[in-house]
């Protein structure tokens, strides 16, 4: 919001996760998904598109940076904690 020529909406705001946020909340989506379907597969993959505005008070490339290394290992503590999660190297390639 507000990065592409219009005002930002002041109806949400800014919070960054942390890993161990990432994480829990991965934790219960597993959890719901595999009642649903106990032969779940997971694929997963940190986008290579940067960001190209932040609220935060720094440039948006240290908060691109951070986002981006936040989801990456995420991914690899929940690939690493289930054996049906895979991660595939977008970001990386």
């Amino acid at each position: 919001p507000g990065a592409v020529k219009c005002e930002a909406d002041q109806t949400f705001s800014f919070h960054n996760n942390s890993v161990a946020n990432c994480v829990e909340d991965f934790d219960t989506v597993i959890a719901f998904l595999k009642n649903i379907n106990p032969a779940l597969k997971i694929l997963l993959t940190v986008s290579p598109v940067p960001l190209i505005a932040t609220y935060e008070n720094q440039h948006v490339l240290v908060s691109n940076t951070i986002s981006k290394s936040i989801l990456r290992v995420s991914a690899n503590e929940i690939s690493k904690k289930y054996d049906f999660v895979e991660y595939f190297p977008s970001f990386e390639i």
